[in-house]
């Protein structure tokens, strides 16, 4: 009874490592969080549906998943292939809980309650009691759990049963233990050896399983990480750039307005001039009608001197009276600014970082290069050198096929080559990279030649 007692706890541990706590079946596309749980993708899906779209781990840990991030949720792979092991080792067919349990043998399609020791036939409570009538109700029934497990039989002594598992890792009959072969091996009977495999098994899925949820925690942390971290780096470049460019848009156009002021203050100062000067040639205007309109000989001839020297001090005012002047100006780099933003932020741009064991050709995909080089995964040629300039100029050299004159003169000039550095661990025979960025002649005209590897990512600034 001890020993039954421990199979049935055996049976139920490993169960409830394969089982789902949400919907308590066998795992279907287990899937791991972050927190290291496991759950049938359906059931998370479910239960997001349920709680507006996001799921919350029913261990009340904290952890919560956006209904968009749920598919993208890593395979626990090491659960999915226990559940199909454990499938297939008992019934090989079904994907189901009920797949892993015994069928009535008479009606096929209920699960079997008892196993009749005398029939040797597994049936249902409705079928044992139909089979065993009269004759046959004297027959031992126990309850399925109880019932025994298949033997298999000798593959060399097909009349014996296999009884022993050999040290040298194989099942093996009474026979087979007799025999030259397995004289010398230690031969222990099976119900001795299972329980200690079946415990080593147990702590090794355990420890397996702990590791790898470990492992997909940390590096899920590590990839949000590292996408905030960059993400925010630019966002906050960026932002300083807006703001940077605000203010000096602010700043020439208040400069602007500073100028338009000045003009407007000096233009109203002109027209008040002429306002005031207006006013008093009415009033002179004025009197001088009046006199017309009264035939009054007498105060024209007493005010005529008075009149013609305000007219006449008048004129010397308006023509001593000057224009203001406006403060010109011209708004000078607008129509390049684009054009030089623009190229200056074609200089940001992302980089992938090849790792060095992805960096190099795998030996026998490419021909050997004749400096003995590492040639790259990518281009094939050498990447035994890589480029410490600048990303500017390392984009003007990848370009180095439709080179002009003036810039095969522009590298001379500037010893581009003197910036390549050979790489740790170069196995290339070439003292520098000069030799591997030139052109040659052929007939009437120059072919360009390197050797280097000059892909996107071959720079380290």
């Amino acid at each position: 009874m001890a020993s039954k007692s421990a199979g049935k706890q055996q049976q139920k541990d490993v169960d409830s490592l394969i089982t789902c706590a949400i919907c308590l079946d066998y795992f279907v596309d287990p899937r791991i969080l972050p927190c290291s749980h496991t759950y049938c993708l359906e059931c998370i899906r479910n239960i997001a549906l349920a709680n507006l779209g996001q799921f919350e781990c029913p261990m009340r840990d904290g952890t919560n998943i956006e209904r968009d991030r749920i598919d993208s949720l890593p395979i626990n792979r090491a659960v999915r292939d226990m559940v199909e092991v454990l499938s297939h080792a008992i019934d090989g067919t079904g994907q189901t809980r009920q797949s892993f349990l015994p069928q009535c043998d008479e009606c096929q399609s209920t699960e079997a309650d008892f196993w009749c020791i005398d029939c040797a036939i597994s049936c249902c409570t409705t079928c044992s009691i139909a089979i065993h009538k009269r004759a046959l109700a004297q027959h031992r029934r126990v309850p399925i759990s109880e019932k025994p497990i298949e033997i298999k039989r000798c593959s060399q002594h097909h009349d014996e049963k296999v009884k022993y598992w050999c040290s040298c890792e194989k099942l093996i009959c009474m026979d087979c233990q007799l025999s030259k072969q397995h004289k010398d091996h230690v031969a222990v009977p099976i119900s001795e050896v299972i329980p200690g495999i079946t415990e080593q098994l147990k702590t090794e899925f355990k420890e397996a399983q702990t590791s790898l949820s470990q492992a997909i925690a940390q590096n899920m942390h590590l990839t949000d990480m590292n996408e905030n971290t960059n993400i925010q780096s630019i966002t906050q470049t960026f932002d300083a750039l807006h703001l940077m460019m605000d203010n000096y848009e602010k700043a020439l156009k208040s400069q602007i307005c500073t100028i338009e002021e000045k003009n407007k203050t000096l233009t109203e100062s002109y027209l008040q001039q002429l306002i005031l000067k207006q006013t008093i040639f009415s009033d002179h205007n004025r009197k001088f009608e009046n006199i017309l309109s009264t035939n009054d000989q007498m105060q024209l001839l007493e005010d005529k001197n008075s009149l013609i020297n305000y007219l006449q001090q008048l004129m010397t005012e308006l023509r001593e009276l000057k224009l203001s002047i406006k403060t010109g100006y011209r708004i000078e780099g607008v129509d390049q600014l684009q054009t030089s933003i623009n190229n200056i932020l074609k200089q940001a741009r992302i980089v992938e970082l090849v790792p060095e064991n992805q960096r190099f050709a795998v030996p026998g995909t490419y021909q050997q290069l004749l400096c003995q080089g590492r040639p790259c995964a990518k281009c094939g040629k050498c990447v035994d050198w890589y480029y410490t300039g600048d990303s500017a100029s390392w984009n003007w050299i990848r370009k180095i096929e439709t080179w002009t004159n003036d810039d095969w003169q522009r590298s001379n000039n500037d010893r581009v080559y003197d910036r390549f550095i050979r790489r740790d661990h170069a196995t290339c025979r070439g003292t520098g990279a000069r030799a591997r960025l030139g052109r040659h002649s052929h007939g009437a005209h120059r072919v360009v030649r390197h050797t280097v590897c000059l892909c996107e990512n071959n720079i380290s600034s």
